[in-house]
């Protein structure tokens, strides 16, 4: 037998209802009708506690002495039926406000999650204030149907962050991935007063798909790093067709293994006055990762980083990129203590301070490539000249140096072997080639010091006296 409430609190409220176990509850509403918490529920027991506060465990709700299961719909939840409350995205709230909503919505999509089933949505093109260290677990998907989720943290002693992924080990016994899409995040900043906040942090995964998600706002938009136990790996990230914008950082993968990132644009904020400003930091993985297309704007430091990857003999190691536009950065790229492949082909990189430092790098290929470093006018106030590369070792192949004025030039150094440092088919223009430890600036075209031949390349040289 079907009995109708208006709402789920109506239910819990009616004194003269007459429900037995085994009868069907149909709500419209959690606390109001039309609120999106309409369920349908089984009761599953009744007993004479008068317990006055709502209980989820999984799907099961326990109030004043009656115990509910809700039935989902095709193994999805939606949140406002654990109590989330969404408002309009221009709808004026009070402090006050603000505060019980992050809060309720905190344990409401909390329980949401924990609820057993394989799907939770928010409701579509609403606003829902939250608190942070949201978990989620394992073959979860979080549809969020275009709403918005703005953190409101409350910790100011530990970094923070508002999805968290953090699984066991048995857990990879799951084959299903877990999946965030369709959402915008707005996250709050450590400079505010906090420790860096993360909009998702992946402690320990196996299998994490983010897609049509906008980060806006805070220090990271993904940061990814495992714990320091045997087991507890990151393995199989996959972004796609994501956008952040006024965040300090980027994506950030420390100790992952097999990331994609496709169709992502980061827009961060271009400040001195704010730490990092960072758009992708790959440091100490030893699996593959590939960027495709791909941007990174208004880097205040570096736009890529890559330090510290080790090879592995049982993975494709490589660290590919193809078709990165990098405008506006200070270094557009920087690579240090590397020991894998890292490639970059089809890359852009516009109006920078330096194109590559590279430090104890090895097995770099550029290739159909371009670095046009900034004018005059807006290139950093610095006395010696801007530098194209700095680096140890590297290949290019088909790719064009353009400068807007004379002394731009390669700096070698820590190189160890620098025939291993070659042009292929290139085009570098206005350039002065310096170096250390034997490596000099040529008065011709041919071999560049003891660097190796510089086949089908086109060398425009500037004496720097001049």
């Amino acid at each position: 037998m079907i009995k109708n409430f208006d709402t789920l609190n109506d239910f819990f409220n009616d004194q003269n209802k007459g429900i037995v176990t085994g009868d069907l509850i149909k709500t419209y509403g959690y606390k109001n009708v039309l609120d999106g918490g309409d369920a349908l529920y089984k009761v599953v027991s009744v007993s004479a506690t008068n317990s006055e506060d709502v209980d989820f465990n999984g799907l099961k709700v326990t109030c004043k002495g009656y115990k509910l299961e809700l039935i989902p719909e095709s193994n999805t939840v939606r949140v406002e039926q654990f109590g989330a409350i969404g408002v309009n995205q221009n709808e004026n709230l009070t402090d006050e406000q603000i505060t019980v909503y992050a809060s309720t919505n905190k344990v409401a999509i909390q329980n949401a999650l924990f609820s057993g089933v394989s799907q939770i949505e928010f409701k579509r093109s609403m606003c829902y204030y939250t608190e942070e260290n949201i978990l989620v677990p394992p073959s979860m998907d979080v549809c969020g149907n275009g709403a918005t989720l703005i953190l409101k943290p409350t910790s100011t002693n530990k970094s923070t962050q508002l999805f968290c992924l953090d699984y066991e080990p048995e857990d990879n016994m799951f084959t299903k991935a877990s999946s965030i899409k369709d959402l915008r995040i707005v996250g709050a900043c450590g400079s505010s007063g906090l420790k860096p906040i993360s909009s998702i942090r992946i402690n320990c995964a196996f299998g994490v798909t983010i897609s049509n998600v906008c980060f806006d706002g805070g220090d990271y938009a993904v940061y990814a790093k495992k714990r320091a136990l045997e087991g507890y790996d990151i393995i199989g990230i996959n972004i796609a067709d994501c956008k952040a914008e006024n965040m300090n950082n980027g994506f950030a993968f420390y100790t992952a293994t097999d990331v994609k990132i496709k169709n992502c644009q980061l827009k961060l904020k271009s400040s001195n006055s704010i730490p990092y400003g960072t758009g992708l930091v790959i440091n100490d993985n030893s699996g593959g990762f590939l960027v495709e297309d791909c941007s990174i704007i208004d880097s205040s430091w570096f736009a890529v980083v890559c330090s510290d990857n080790v090879w592995d003999t049982c993975a494709d190691s490589r660290i590919v990129f193809k078709n990165l536009l990098v405008d506006k950065a200070n270094f557009a790229v920087g690579i240090t203590s590397n020991d894998v492949p890292i490639r970059f082909s089809n890359a852009m990189f516009v109006d920078i301070d330096y194109g590559f430092y590279l430090e104890y790098a090895k097995n770099l290929e550029v290739s159909n490539s371009s670095v046009l470093l900034k004018s005059p006018s807006e290139a950093v106030s610095d006395a010696s000249p801007i530098s194209a590369i700095e680096c140890s070792s590297a290949k290019f192949i088909h790719t064009q140096f353009e400068f807007p004025w004379n002394f731009q030039r390669i700096d070698i150094y820590d190189s160890g072997d620098p025939s291993e440092f070659s042009f292929v088919d290139c085009t570098l223009q206005k350039f002065d080639i310096s170096g250390v430890d034997g490596v000099t600036s040529p008065s011709g075209f041919g071999t560049i010091g003891n660097i190796s031949a510089c086949a089908g390349t086109v060398v425009q040289l500037f004496d720097a006296c001049e």
